[in-house]
């Protein structure tokens, strides 16, 4: 008995230990820079650069896998009450790639209270289904990136109180040919009338793709007069695996093709 009751006071004593160690944790704010290069000389030397507003963030703990989607403020992404420790980031803007920031050290010690810590990101332009793998676009200003530690703190005030969260509208992202990334795509109907006077050919239709995988609207763009309703219909009945940005199921728009043979 002596011994459970030991062991239950030394449990105990652990549980409080770690309680304290938790509310004793430091937190501050960050502010993820999104930038594209604007010209193709070395990177090193930011002599062209540009911020790109109103990008998404999602900051991800290097130890516990947690995400955080980060709101905006002053048209960047911003974290509020971060606590120490190593994150990478990933940003998302349509018309650039995904970027994902090497991991980094949120260290609270190196920013003034009325301060906040920031992150600079390069996006490249590209499809905002595809992923940058190029590393070298995060970069640390006055920290050093050797060691993933950043400490620096972007040199802006925190305001007395910081604006209201402004929520992103859904967006909705091209998709381009989207034939292969059904996962059902009923054939058309080939229909009486156009199969009579041998109308045949390809037939895109512009469709629009919800949250859910499902199409909204079908509209054909191109192809034979006769055979474009059947194309439509066909379209509507397609059925799409849900497309996820940053975590977010987002609408997508793209072009369905079907081939008529007479």
């Amino acid at each position: 008995m002596k011994i459970i009751r030991y062991l239950l006071i030394l449990l105990y004593l652990l549980l409080g230990c770690t309680s304290l160690v938790d509310a004793q944790a430091k937190t501050c704010n960050l502010r993820v820079n999104p930038y594209e290069f604007l010209s193709s000389a070395d990177r090193s030397e930011r002599i062209s650069t540009r911020s790109i507003g109103e990008a998404s963030a999602v900051l991800i703990s290097s130890t516990s896998d947690a995400k955080q989607t980060g709101e905006l403020v002053e048209m960047t992404p911003f974290f509020r009450n971060v606590r120490e420790g190593k994150y990478l980031v990933l940003v998302s803007k349509d018309g650039f790639k995904q970027t994902s920031s090497r991991e980094f050290t949120l260290n609270c010690d190196h920013i003034n209270e009325r301060k906040i810590f920031c992150l600079d990101v390069n996006l490249a332009r590209g499809n905002s289904l595809e992923t940058e793998t190029d590393l070298n676009r995060f970069t640390v200003r006055g920290g050093t990136p050797e060691t993933g530690t950043a400490y620096y703190d972007c040199m802006l005030p925190l305001p007395p109180s910081l604006p209201p969260v402004r929520k992103v509208p859904p967006r909705t992202i091209s998709g381009g040919v989207l034939n292969g990334k059904a996962i059902s795509l009923p054939r058309p109907t080939y229909p009486p009338v156009a199969r009579a006077v041998h109308a045949g050919g390809t037939v895109a239709v512009q469709v629009l793709i919800d949250e859910t995988g499902s199409v909204v609207s079908a509209s054909a763009v191109s192809g034979h007069p006769l055979l474009q309703a059947a194309a439509e219909s066909a379209a509507r009945a397609a059925k799409f695996t849900p497309t996820l940005l940053l975590g977010v199921p987002v609408k997508v728009s793209g072009v369905i093709t079907y081939n008529f043979v007479p």
